[in-house]
């Protein structure tokens, strides 16, 4: 959490990057106790070798899974960063008012 909270408060994006950040961070659990599991069983001697096969596809599939997330993450972000640089760009003060001064 505290990650997040830095990431929050680093991000020009607030809130939107931290409720990102934390989907990826949930979303990356699953996939990654997989993995963990998975090399857990691998380097057990009493495996068959169907076993392991097996055990090894099921990384495969969970490593692709966190590829697809960070990759998902990463365009998420950058349309957010988009969004937030157009909305500047839009921006015309029409009085003191609109300056918030």
């Amino acid at each position: 959490m505290e990650a997040i909270r830095r990431a929050e408060v680093a991000s020009d994006s607030g809130p939107d990057f931290c409720a990102l950040a934390r989907t990826l961070v949930n979303d990356l659990r699953s996939p990654l106790a997989a993995v963990r599991m998975g090399a857990e069983l691998l380097i057990r001697s009493d495996l068959s070798p169907l076993h392991s096969q097996r055990v090894a596809r099921n990384v495969i599939v969970a490593a692709a899974r966190i590829e697809e997330l960070l990759s998902d993450f990463t365009l998420r972000l950058i349309d957010a960063r988009t969004r937030s640089s157009e909305e500047v760009a839009e921006f015309q003060p029409t009085g003191p008012a609109d300056l918030h001064l």
